[in-house]
């Protein structure tokens, strides 16, 4: 089984209400600040064992989804009747499901059912022999648990929430001064009506956005993983489904498959008049 990684790009997500407002033009997210080792034992065994479990898995009911394989929410069925019909605070404070058990019974069928409707769909788009051939990538991405940090964006170095907003304004007092405006031709003042921001030069904040000097992460102990596949060298079928992924975890201290497989389906064609 092939297996390459790949580090996930990283964008800023601003602080404070003109921060925010003025942002609306760009997209950006939260990523995971590394302050702790790699962690990689049972990393690599819960992926293949993932993968295994899927690959040989049939409708026949009577097959379960393999114990060690189970997860905390089951991923994608090709029926919409098939998805999970809760969150995962709602399954763990009604005991369907809990991270640190293990997967009771009575939903093992279920499990095993949408484990079938995978395994078939990826037949599906990839050919009979699509489980025969599977490769993977890692993308490292934000915790499922942590708190709010930030951090230098060219040392890695984490810093205070002060430090970060002195940083940033000074950047931005920078770029005012490059471009002959002020501070306040980009961003509201403490006192400033909301609907002020309609004056603000966002053409000039798109146009700096992605040289910020630091950046707001989720500092955690622990990982998260998205991980992609590709079926004989494929990772889109020819009808258009890509981002086959399922997603992996050390929250509990161990690793486990937190959600099962998912996948994009392609853009609907637009419809055309008669």
């Amino acid at each position: 089984m092939e297996k390459r990684t790949r580090q996930k790009k990283n964008k800023w997500t601003p602080f404070g209400i003109c921060m925010m407002l003025a942002f609306l033009l760009t997209t950006v997210s939260v990523c995971a600040a590394a302050v702790r080792g790699e962690s990689t034992q049972g990393k690599e065994e819960t992926i293949q064992e993932y993968i295994s479990s899927l690959a040989k898995v049939t409708n026949d009911s009577s097959e379960k989804f393999g114990q060690g394989s189970s997860c905390v929410l089951p991923g994608m069925g090709t029926e919409s009747s098939s998805l999970p019909n809760m969150s995962i605070e709602d399954a763990e404070s009604s005991g369907v499901y809990s991270l640190n058990t293990a997967r009771p019974s009575n939903v093992s069928s279920y499990y095993s059912d949408i484990a079938a409707q995978q395994h078939a769909f990826v037949v599906e788009q990839f050919g009979t022999n699509a489980w025969d051939n599977v490769s993977y990538t890692l993308e490292e991405v934000e915790p499922l648990y942590g708190t709010q940090g930030y951090r230098v964006i060219e040392t890695g170095e984490l810093v205070s929430q002060s430090e970060y907003e002195a940083l940033i304004w000074e950047f931005w007092n920078e770029v005012a001064e490059s471009e002959g405006v002020s501070y306040y031709d980009l961003f509201l003042a403490d006192d400033e009506p909301v609907e002020n921001m309609a004056n603000k030069r966002t053409d000039l904040i798109a146009k700096y956005i992605d040289a910020l000097p630091a950046e707001m992460v989720i500092v955690s102990d622990s990982q998260t993983y998205d991980v992609f596949l590709a079926f004989n060298g494929e990772d889109t079928s020819d009808e258009g489904y890509s981002d086959f992924r399922f997603t992996i975890d050390n929250s509990n201290g161990t690793w486990v498959v937190y959600q099962g497989l998912n996948w994009t389906e392609p853009y609907p064609e637009s419809p055309v008049a008669d």
